[in-house]
């Protein structure tokens, strides 16, 4: 899992040019899965930010792309 710094100067860098997903919507999108309510709450937290993460490393991908 990345740091939090780490995701913060992403989120940041995404703000600007597109958007970064929120804890809240990751958490609404991942509420859809059966697997999610098994999960202990550090288990859930955590798959949250990697969720976020990985959302926000797609946007900089896409924006690079766009950007070539």
């Amino acid at each position: 899992m990345n740091s939090p710094v780490g995701t913060i100067s992403l989120a940041k860098k995404v703000h600007g040019e597109g958007r970064a997903m929120t804890p809240q919507e990751a958490i609404r999108i991942l509420m859809l899965s059966p697997i999610y309510f098994r999960l202990d709450l550090p288990a859930r937290k955590e798959l949250i930010q990697e969720f976020c993460d990985l959302c926000t490393e797609i946007i900089l991908d896409m924006e690079e792309l766009k950007a070539a």
